[in-house]
């Protein structure tokens, strides 16, 4: 087991607040490319199934 006082925390170079900003500004931006990937492949599914008909 380890003791508390010999855990060592990485030094980010600024604040908590900092840190939890910049990991949520992350997160954030891999949900937004979760989500345009997502409706990619569902407008290209959707395509596959039910093909443009041109009058």
């Amino acid at each position: 087991m380890v003791e508390p006082h010999e855990l060592s925390f990485p030094d980010y170079g600024g604040s908590e607040r900092d840190e939890i900003r910049k990991r949520v500004e992350r997160f954030k931006a891999h949900q937004e490319r979760f989500m345009r990937e997502r409706e990619e492949h569902a407008e290209a599914l959707l395509r596959r199934i039910r093909p443009i008909t041109k009058p």
